[in-house]
């Protein structure tokens, strides 16, 4: 079971380690500033750093439930600014932007466990005696 969650871990952090890097580019911060996104150039790379922090944490399983709190933090406002699909008054646009909101749907779950600490440390500790 814990080579199981060991993976799980390894794939979770995976998505918001490999979605960082872009967060600190000009072109990400432009993107958010035509969605409407208050102070994008700021907003943008700040958001990067709680991906990167919170993905760290889980990854290493060093302070999981603030890790998890951190990408909560940054999935919150995230979804509200970037993902509004909402906002559109046409449905076949909607549905471009609601796919990302569909694959999260999944990791919320292990957000919500990571948070409330029920993985607790990284498990190959448990391997080393």
């Amino acid at each position: 079971m814990s080579l199981l969650l060991l993976i799980g871990r390894l794939l979770f952090s995976a998505i918001f380690l490999a979605a960082a890097p872009r967060h600190f580019t000009a072109e990400a911060a432009a993107h958010a500033a035509e969605l409407g996104v208050p102070l994008a150039r700021l907003a943008v790379p700040a958001s990067g750093l709680l991906a990167l922090a919170g993905g760290l944490s889980v990854l290493a399983g060093y302070h999981t439930r603030l890790g998890a709190w951190l990408l909560v933090a940054f999935l919150v406002p995230v979804t509200v600014m970037m993902h509004a699909f909402w906002r559109l008054a046409d449905l076949p646009k909607a549905a471009g932007p609601a796919a990302p909101l569909a694959r999260a749907a999944p990791s919320r779950g292990h957000r919500r466990r990571w948070s409330r600490g029920r993985y607790g440390r990284w498990p190959s500790a448990t391997w080393v005696r």
